[in-house]
């Protein structure tokens, strides 16, 4: 149940992309939200079952990166606030949109977008990162519910760009520059090119706000390199110690320096 329940709602979700219209509106809401309830929880749940270490940490070589003692993070503990925020602020903006969009003006609708923009991006270097393991079913696991947000997401924008376009092509203005901007976002593909380029400023403002709260300038760039054994890792984490040796001398010696003698870290050959 604990797997099959993620996988069963992705085939769902990439039904309703194509096929939406079959489904009623009350359905399609509960599909909705049943995948962001159960797709948080079930990425929080996974997340803890696997045991994730900062890349300095010590881990033992048991066969494989998912093992019981755990594996290096992916995403960096120190920049980890940045990354949870981000994440907040793309589905905070899929919210708004979803179940606020006829209360949003067109200018708080844009910087919305550019929030599930943001979502997109996030998702895009998250399968980057990922993929030197995207043979492993734990990662697909891990990816499932950035994969369901793109596919609500999409199904969200396309279902409702046109309401603001609609808004803005009947607002009447007398200056002239405020007319030229209504030329050109009455269009859907000119307003959705504005809200792709209104996740930058957005961005910058989620920055100086962590920046307040002790993050890096630079902590949406290291929250992906400050790892290890990932696609963009740029740490070299401690070898892995062989966990089944012969260990009972050095057990027997309670890890005394002076009986042990160890004379460096590595794998050993029994």
């Amino acid at each position: 149940v604990f797997i099959g329940v993620p996988i069963i709602l992705t085939m769902i979700n990439i039904v309703l992309l194509f096929a939406e219209k079959k489904f009623k509106a009350r359905t399609v809401n509960a599909i909705d939200i049943i995948t962001f309830f159960l797709g948080i929880s079930f990425t929080i749940l996974l997340s803890g079952a696997t045991g994730f270490h900062e890349w300095n940490e010590q881990l033992y070589f048991t066969g494989g990166k998912y093992t019981d003692g755990g594996t290096y993070s992916p995403i960096s503990f120190e920049s980890l606030p940045t990354f949870i925020t981000i994440c907040i602020v793309a589905v905070i903006s899929y919210i708004l949109l979803r179940f606020f969009s006829k209360r949003l003006s067109p200018i708080i609708a844009s910087l919305c977008y550019g929030g599930l923009f943001l979502g997109f991006c996030m998702t895009v270097v998250l399968t980057v990162q990922f993929w030197c393991d995207i043979s492993k079913f734990q990662t697909i696991l891990f990816l499932l519910f950035p994969y369901n947000y793109v596919l609500c997401s999409i199904r969200l924008i396309r279902n409702t760009v046109s309401e603001y376009t609609e808004q803005i092509a009947n607002t009447n203005y007398n200056n002239k520059f405020l007319k030229l901007c209504k030329t050109i976002l009455s269009k859907s593909a000119s307003f959705m090119m504005i809200s792709f380029l209104m996740a930058i400023p957005l961005l910058l403002v989620v920055i100086i706000i962590l920046i307040l709260f002790g993050q890096q300038p630079d902590s949406v760039i290291k929250m992906f390199t400050e790892t290890a054994e990932w696609t963009l890792s740029q740490k070299i984490p401690p070898p892995r110690l062989d966990y089944d040796g012969h260990y009972l001398c050095t057990v027997a010696a309670c890890g005394d320096e002076k009986v042990v003698k160890p004379l460096r870290a590595g794998k050993r050959n029994s």
